[in-house]
Parts: structure tokens; sequence; C-alpha cells
């Protein structure tokens, strides 16, 4: 539902919403307690109106003839980032328990 966002405040608009948007609610989580997490569920949601606006961004830099060529790179892209962030996550999170799952005499 990215479109109203987009006609209200156009796509470079709409990209900044959704990263503020974004931002803010992460911030939010990472020292929320109890219901907080619910509550900032909405702003959450409004998150999602980045992306599609900076792909309609993206693709007018892009003749017609290559937007099937761009959005497989767009696609490939967004694929490898999220493959290399989670084996950087699950890295990140085994350092962080090290210390707990081996004991304080490891």
């Amino acid at each position: 539902m990215p479109g109203p966002a987009t006609k209200l405040f156009g796509d470079r608009g709409a990209v900044l919403v959704g990263i503020a948007c974004s931002s803010f609610a992460r911030v939010v989580m990472a020292f929320a307690r109890g219901c907080i997490i619910f509550a900032i569920m909405p702003i959450f949601a409004l998150t999602g109106h980045g992306k599609p606006a900076l792909q309609s961004l993206a693709k007018r830099q892009v003749d017609a003839t290559r937007q099937g060529q761009f959005q497989g790179v767009l696609a490939s892209a967004r694929g490898q980032l999220k493959s290399r962030v989670l084996i950087l996550l699950v890295l990140l999170v085994g350092y962080v328990l090290q210390p707990i799952t081996l004991g304080p005499d490891a």
C-alpha cells in the first residue's frame, strides 16, 4: 500500500519516511519492555513504504530495454546482502553467547 504514501510525500519523501520509521521503531524496540513492543508495530509497518518508492526512483535511471536486467540485479543484490548479514549475525551471537555456554573458566 505504498501508493498513498508516494502520492502524499513523493518517491523521495516516501523513502525518507520509511527509513525514519524503521530507525525509530528499531531504537524503541531495542529498549522497550512489555506491551510497548506491540504499540510500536504500526510504526514498523510504515517502513514498508520505502522499498517500492526506492525501486521506483532507481528504475527511472534505467532505460526501458534494460528494466528486466535491472530488476534481476536488484533481487540478486538483496539476496546476497541478506545471506551475508545472516552469517554475520550467527557469528555475532556465537561470540556474545560464548562466555555463557562455556562458563567462566573457559
